[in-house]
């Protein structure tokens, strides 16, 4: 039985969340504002394309302190979703070796080109690829799976939820306007609270919580015991 989800309960969820934490997101914010202007250090103004230029360097270097930290972040508002401890500190230390962080962002990047690939095609495609694929990212953060079987499991998880997940996108899109249209202090609000929507979707829809080794060790004897109590 595939597994759905409910919008409204989904923006009630994520709105509690946000409530008992805003304090955090707006550090949260800021650091990313803060990571995203590294890739701005050294910009100048062409002033023959009358654009600013910025460093290959720099760009390339911002770009990867974003997937760092975004990594971090995912790993972040799973443990929220989850009840478990979770502190800004949480942010530098996703990645748990360098292949992990490297998986991480060539899942990214082919997240984004199947999107743009689709789009070029006939869209529709492009549109297929945002949603059926939404969740790679959040199953390489999580699970350090391979990168294909991110790709797979996410298309797996989203079956038969697709239209609705789309319509959540429209949603939070229309969401995020509001926030732009109240000057823009809004989005201090809506945009934390679209990140937490989406974690709260990935584990409504994947239904299993991450656990160590040991964690599962520790739950296969509970249930010997208490086999044997019954028995």
């Amino acid at each position: 039985m595939k597994r759905t989800f409910s919008i409204n309960t989904l923006f009630k969820d994520a709105w509690k969340d946000y409530k008992a934490n805003w304090t955090l997101f707006i550090l949260i914010g800021i650091i990313f504002v803060l990571i995203g202007l590294v890739s701005k250090l050294g910009s100048s103004f062409n002033p023959y394309t009358h654009t600013f230029e910025q460093p290959l360097v720099t760009t390339v270097i911002g770009f990867l302190l974003q997937m760092f930290v975004g990594l971090g972040f995912i790993r972040f508002l799973l443990n929220m979703v989850d009840g478990k401890e979770y502190k800004v500190e949480d942010l530098f230390r996703g990645a748990e070796s360098v292949a992990h962080f490297i998986y991480f962002v060539v899942v990214a990047l082919l997240y984004g080109a199947f999107i743009a690939f689709g789009m070029v095609l006939l869209v529709v495609p492009g549109l297929v690829a945002l949603v059926g694929f939404i969740f790679a990212q959040y199953l390489m953060a999580e699970r350090k799976a391979d990168i294909f079987e991110s790709f797979q499991k996410s298309w797996m998880m989203t079956s038969g939820n697709r239209w609705k997940i789309l319509w959540l996108m429209i949603v939070l899109a229309l969401f995020n306007l509001l926030g732009v249209i109240a000057l823009f202090v809004g989005l201090i609000i809506t945009v934390p609270m679209s990140y937490i929507i989406y974690a709260r979707l990935y584990r409504t829809l994947d239904g299993e919580l991450a656990t160590t080794p040991d964690e599962k060790n520790d739950i296969e004897v509970v249930e010997v015991l208490e086999g044997n109590q019954t028995a």
